[in-house]
């Protein structure tokens, strides 16, 4: 008996094994205690709740709003906690989003610019990657021009960018609603075209136009009310009749351009979410709407106090989306592909060490020792590893940092059971903490700076 646990002790694997198990009891436990937190009622954990614009904007000042009504009625028994994710339009924390685990925790406040976004091929994908929880409020949009520009209607500035065309400047964040709409008014007249310069939100459009940067541009009607006294005019309202706090501008239906445009701000949740969850949220949020709170401060900026769910809300996703779908854009803006570079780099430093091993042993031969075949087998465990991380990044995208994760233990094991055959224990602890050092490095520069959900 002595024998034989004498032989377990030395054998080399036996280290190796130790802290498999050990890996496996940690894992068991951390599914245990999510299978025993989802059994909890819905919230269980604060609800973050993803602007993917900067403070400040409409879409910002929207969501806080409604927080702001959350809290004061107690309306949820979790904080709901607003994580501004800007970047590229919208793009990047709806990104983030998309690619979250689908519990109900994760949700994206994010207007028309989830359709149009997809429409010019910004992003691959649209309404269809998320479950809508529900439409709230909707804002009529304005086409406006600086005070002093020598036109009046609609009409006569669209004759000037039918006369010169790719002359009249039009102020938009290319890909987002306020791009469409000029890419609307264009279908919709035949012969006008514009040049587009690329901007942000309503504050940056209107500096454009104040400085005479640009021509035109389209504002929400909040944005012209506000910007109207230092320096703009209106040409148009884009609604279907015209709206009650300025009744002084005509319809670019009236002038003869059947084009009417509202931006509303929806919620969304990852796919895959349980339908109980934004249900759940939805009651929410419709109690929240309904509150003297929330319909005061609308009313404060222009925004109508729509409330959309359930059938009717995809009625009118579907209905936007083929109103915009026609329309022709020009401007394509890809994000580049993170994972998929990711994995073709990783991809080819593993050839590179197996080419390098090659050259070696063929420039420099060397008698082949009894641990070569070893060596050997390590390469090739190595560059299953890589290959298997490679993919594993492109199909499980969402799971970035879970992958790098287990791909770095794998290597740490694989390395430091190599290592002690040969090298001090110091080595091992090295590469173990080396491994540590660059899961941690990974998480933050792709989780914080390149903003990847994990």
């Amino acid at each position: 008996m002595n024998y034989c646990l004498a032989c377990v002790y030395r054998w080399p694997d036996s280290v190796f094994l130790s802290r498999l198990f050990t890996l496996f009891l940690v894992l068991t436990s951390l599914c245990f205690t999510q299978f025993s937190s989802a059994e909890e009622p819905y919230p269980n954990q604060p609800i973050q709740l993803i602007v993917p614009f900067g403070p400040g904007g409409g879409s910002d000042t929207f969501g806080r709003i409604i927080k702001a009504a959350i809290d004061e009625q107690d309306l949820l028994s979790q904080p709901l906690v607003i994580i501004n994710v800007g970047g590229a339009g919208g793009s990047i924390g709806s990104r983030r989003v998309k690619d979250e685990t689908p519990d109900g925790y994760t949700v994206l406040l994010l207007h028309d610019a989830i359709i149009t976004a997809k429409l010019n091929k910004t992003v691959d994908y649209g309404p269809e990657a998320f479950v809508p929880v529900a439409g709230t409020g909707k804002t009529g949009m304005v086409i406006a021009v600086h005070e002093d520009a020598p036109y009046n209607t609609l009409n006569e500035l669209f004759d000037a960018a039918a006369e010169t065309p790719d002359t009249i400047t039009f102020a938009a964040n290319l890909g987002a609603p306020s791009h469409y709409v000029g890419l609307l008014l264009e279908q919709r007249h035949g012969s006008a075209k514009f040049r587009y310069a690329q901007s942000g939100g309503g504050t940056d459009r209107f500096a454009s136009i104040k400085g005479k940067h640009v021509v035109t541009t389209a504002f929400s009607l909040e944005e012209y009310l506000r910007f109207q006294p230092d320096g703009i005019k209106a040409l148009a309202y884009l609604g279907d009749q015209r709206h009650h706090e300025v009744q002084d501008i005509p319809t670019a239906k009236e002038q003869g351009v059947n084009v009417s445009f509202s931006n509303m701000q929806y919620w969304w949740m990852p796919k895959g979410t349980p339908p109980e969850h934004a249900e759940y949220l939805a009651n929410v949020l419709e109690k929240a709407m309904l509150s003297e709170l929330v319909q005061t401060k609308l009313k404060s900026i222009k925004i109508d106090p729509v409330f959309l769910t359930g059938s009717d809300l995809q009625t009118h996703l579907v209905e936007t989306e083929l109103s915009m779908v026609n329309v022709n854009s020009e401007t394509e803006s890809p994000l580049p592909n993170i994972p998929m570079t990711l994995a073709v780099l990783t991809a080819l430093m593993g050839v590179t060490f197996v080419v390098q091993r090659v050259r070696a042993t063929i420039v420099t031969p060397v008698e082949v020792e009894p641990s070569a075949a070893n060596r050997w087998i390590l390469v090739l465990v190595s560059a299953v590893l890589v290959i298997t991380f490679s993919v594993s990044i492109i199909i499980f995208e969402q799971s970035l940092g879970i992958m790098t994760g287990l791909f770095l233990l794998a290597m740490g094991f694989l390395l430091s059971s190599e290592a002690r055959k040969t090298k001090p224990k110091f080595t091992t602890g090295l590469i173990v903490v080396n491994s540590v050092v660059i899961g941690i490095l990974f998480h933050v520069i792709f989780t914080m700076l390149f903003q990847i959900a994990h």
